[in-house]
């Protein structure tokens, strides 16, 4: 459903008038429906792939402004690619308190914190790095009803808790009850079945086999063991 659609399926559940009630306080609650359903659960049509390029000399790059939860970090550069290595803050700043210090190099491991990721060793080229992640749906406009929300098949759903959100806010709890255990509970748990799922995954019993770092120097990587 489009966005001009969605408020007046709102608009009829909520028995208001234009005049009495806004377009954008309706698309509003619809907004909030978004964020709260993403919230709760992370849908498949919430998974995103892109990419960036890393900039020689620097560390420091920002993940997508809408991103919930990052899955992987991969280097991609041809046969040499491979998955970056999560380090937590803490264990990084200690066995590696001065970055800059060190010498440039094919990075091969990242500290995710907050909005920003850093990457180490400090790229001494471009190179490509390829981002699983899962992604917040973007707020509808009202200047563009015929834009429609990113998540799929959840047109009742996204409906009913915008209605749930006009009658608590109406004060009229009686109604937002009434949608709320009726209506919107029934079609979340609806859509949590519906949503996809690993079913081609099967768990396999895999040998450990050690690796050295990508840059073939394992004595030269500060993450390794001891202090350097």
């Amino acid at each position: 459903m489009t966005v001009g659609e969605s408020i007046e399926e709102i608009r009829a559940n909520l028995r208001r008038t234009v005049t009495a009630l806004s377009d954008a306080r309706i698309l509003t609650w619809y907004n909030w429906s978004q964020r709260y359903l993403a919230d709760m659960h992370t849908y498949e049509e919430m998974q995103v792939i892109t990419s960036t390029t890393t900039t020689s000399a620097v560390s420091l790059y920002n993940f997508p402004t809408r991103m919930k939860d990052i899955y992987t970090l991969v280097l991609s550069d041809s046969a040499n690619s491979c998955k970056l290595v999560y380090v937590n803050a803490r264990e990084f700043d200690t066995k590696v308190p001065s970055p800059s210090s060190s010498t440039t190099g094919r990075p091969g491991w990242y500290v995710d914190y907050g909005t920003q990721y850093q990457l180490f060793r400090i790229p001494d080229s471009s190179y490509t790095i390829v981002t699983r992640y899962t992604e917040f749906p973007a707020d509808l406009v009202i200047s563009d009803t015929s834009q429609s929300t990113t998540l799929s098949r959840k047109d009742a759903l996204l409906c009913g808790m915008s209605t749930v959100f006009g009658f608590y806010a109406l004060r009229e709890l009686e109604d937002a009850s009434y949608w709320s255990g009726n209506m919107v509970t029934p079609l979340y748990k609806a859509s949590l079945e519906t949503d996809h799922r690993d079913i081609d995954w099967v768990p396999v019993a895999r040998q450990y086999i050690a690796q050295e770092d990508v840059s073939g120097q394992v004595w030269k990587n500060p993450l390794v063991g001891g202090k350097w």
